[in-house]
């Protein structure tokens, strides 16, 4: 089973992102059915990897005035999560999120002991936003 606690700690240490593509049987006993039901998936994985890379999406770094990385928590408006789910950027200080369609989005940086920083932007593709966060 999957409960998302691998995905989330290589997210933490490598910054990676995990795809769960979900088949139409669970835990297929016959090894016909499982070949079956990958195969029929492999035709939406190139989609997905270029919607990944070509987005629309944002991408991009916190950083402090020195440059150093920060692991600050980067929210996109109008995004909402129904969790409470806290996306932070990674130890180097990059962040990357995917967005439903193209528009305008403001991207946010959150972190104790800085002022919360925003930017607007415009998104059609796969935009870099960085931001830098001075200390209060």
């Amino acid at each position: 089973s999957v409960d998302g606690t691998d995905q989330d700690w290589h997210f933490w240490a490598n910054g990676t992102l995990a795809y769960i593509v979900e088949g139409s049987h669970h835990n297929p006993m016959y090894a016909g059915t499982r070949k079956r039901s990958i195969e029929g998936l492999r035709p939406f994985v190139p989609g997905l990897l270029e919607r990944l890379l070509d987005g629309p999406g944002v991408t991009g770094f916190v950083k402090d005035a020195d440059g150093n990385p920060l692991q600050a928590v980067v929210t996109v408006d109008p995004i909402t999560t129904f969790a409470g789910e806290q996306w932070t950027s990674r130890a180097d200080g990059r962040y990357d999120r995917m967005l439903p369609e193209p528009g305008a989005y403001t991207v946010r940086a959150t972190l104790d002991g800085y002022a919360p920083v925003a930017r607007r932007v415009n998104v059609e593709g796969r935009e870099f936003v960085n931001l830098t966060m001075k200390p209060e």
